[in-house]
């Protein structure tokens, strides 16, 4: 409840939500973003509803609410983890293991000729929610999005071989 008014969980923007609370207190119906303010935590813990598509024992998966296609999956895992490097090794093989057992069944229930799969893994790469979510999204030909490399402008400023040096240093 903010100003009196009941808003869905998907029109609340959670910057908003925390001044408010801060200003006039802790609302009855939203959980405080101090406390536990994910999102993700609230629909796997069943407090927030979703359109679940798959419970597994470390993952959920739902329809994204705010959709970039008919059919568009979030997976996430149960734990609340940021960013991808922090996933334990068997939440990251039990998502992963997901993604893949629902990448056909998406496509096929939907019609799709393909799917977009992908993670936004931090702030700068428009992670606007910070529990690794690994998106499944329905593609068609002439559906006007394009390939991850229409994303990027080709701004590579150091040689393959040196970066992959950098790389390979730091992993060891």
């Amino acid at each position: 409840m903010v100003g009196g008014v009941n808003y869905p969980f998907w029109e609340r923007n959670i910057t908003w939500i925390a001044w408010l609370e801060l200003t006039l207190g802790p609302s009855p119906v939203y959980v405080s973003p101090m406390t536990t303010s994910c999102i993700f935590c609230r629909i796997v813990g069943g407090e927030v509803p979703a359109e679940v598509v798959a419970r597994e024992p470390e993952v959920v998966a739902f329809l994204d609410v705010q959709p970039l296609a008919d059919g568009h999956v979030l997976i996430v895992p149960r734990a609340h983890v940021a960013a991808v490097e922090e996933l334990e090794p068997a939440a990251a093989a039990a998502l992963f293991q997901t993604v893949l057992r629902l990448a056909g069944p998406v496509r096929e229930a939907l019609g799709a000729a393909g799917t977009t799969i992908g993670i936004n893994n931090g702030a700068a790469t428009g992670q606007t929610i910070p529990h690794v979510h690994v998106h499944i999204v329905p593609r068609w030909p002439d559906d006007g999005a394009g390939s991850i490399h229409t994303i990027f402008p080709r701004r590579t400023r150091r040689p393959l071989g040196e970066v992959a040096a950098a790389i390979r240093r730091v992993v060891g």
